[in-house]
């Protein structure tokens, strides 16, 4: 509910609070994927009836912000749950651009940072 409230600053706060919550938590990963999971699908199949972009705007900022940490054991269960929402978007796509836009592009692009991220060679 914070992530909606307030100014910027205080938004980004939220996730990154959300973020540190759910830091090698897989209980509370897992709740945080399954909230994220549910209000996308939601907007998905109702694409028709509310406005995507408003709608997920700050989920998108979430899922992408929390599927950057790497660095704990619940860095697959975050790409998997990014993988579930790309599926569902791209099996929906071809009817709602918004749909392409918002969900599909966001999936993406955390997907292509995640690969830019395994393919960085490690330092010495």
């Amino acid at each position: 509910h914070n992530i909606h409230r307030g100014c910027a600053r205080d938004k980004a706060k939220a996730r990154s609070i959300l973020c540190s919550l759910t830091h090698d938590d897989a209980a509370a990963s897992a709740l945080l994927g399954d909230l994220l999971e549910e209000k996308i699908s939601f907007c998905m199949r109702h694409h028709h009836s509310v406005d995507i972009s408003s709608c997920l705007f700050d989920e998108m900022l979430l899922l992408t912000q929390a599927s950057m940490i790497c660095d704990d054991g619940c860095f697959g269960q975050r790409i998997a749950l990014v993988l579930r929402v790309l599926h569902q978007a791209v099996e929906m796509g071809s009817r709602s651009i918004a749909v392409t836009e918002r969900v599909t592009q966001p999936c993406l692009q955390i997907l292509s940072k995640y690969v830019a991220l395994l393919s960085r060679p490690e330092a010495p």
